[in-house]
């Protein structure tokens, strides 16, 4: 037998049996091993003899990677899974406030995809906070108006109380 032929048998039996990455990088060994052999000295049968029989060498791999294809197909699946969740995951999520760093490491507020590191998602803020200081003074006002309209009619009742309790003890 020759190299050519040791490295086609070895790759044909890990073939389907293990991931081809596993048989590119057995067969890359292998035939890297067979050269430096030879540049040491030996001849090519030497070589292969030592070596053993192909079928020893593509049994004790397979053993070694067993199951490492059907790993490998479970975490692809698994990826798949995980990728599918978040995409169901942003479609069913409504936008919430969370922060991000933006490129230049600063932290970005934002609300779903909207930005408020932007002008105008802070121009957005600036009319929120305007909105908010309108609304109270509005009710402070309105507070104290009412307060104002209602005072003549508190100091009524205040005084009807009074009398009504000074009368109330005269008459004991």
């Amino acid at each position: 037998m020759t190299k050519t032929e040791y490295i086609e048998e070895l790759r044909s039996g890990l073939s389907g049996e293990v991931p081809a990455r596993v048989v590119q990088e057995s067969v890359d060994y292998y035939y890297r091993y067979i050269n430096e052999s030879i540049a040491d000295g030996k001849t090519e049968e030497q070589v292969l003899e030592e070596l053993g029989p192909v079928r020893l060498i593509v049994k004790s791999i397979i053993d070694a990677n067993a199951g490492a294809g059907r790993r490998e197909e479970m975490e692809y699946e698994y990826q798949q899974e995980q990728g599918n969740k978040e995409k169901q995951k942003e479609k069913k999520e409504k936008p919430r406030f969370h922060t991000d760093i933006n490129d230049k490491g600063q932290l970005d507020l934002k609300f779903g995809k909207f930005s408020f590191n932007s002008w105008y998602g802070k121009l957005l803020l600036a009319l929120l906070a305007l909105l908010v200081l309108v609304i109270v003074i509005a009710l402070v006002v309105v507070i104290i108006i009412v307060a104002w309209y209602l005072l003549p009619i508190i100091a009524i009742i205040a005084l009807i109380v009074i009398l009504l309790r000074i009368f109330l003890k005269r008459k004991k």
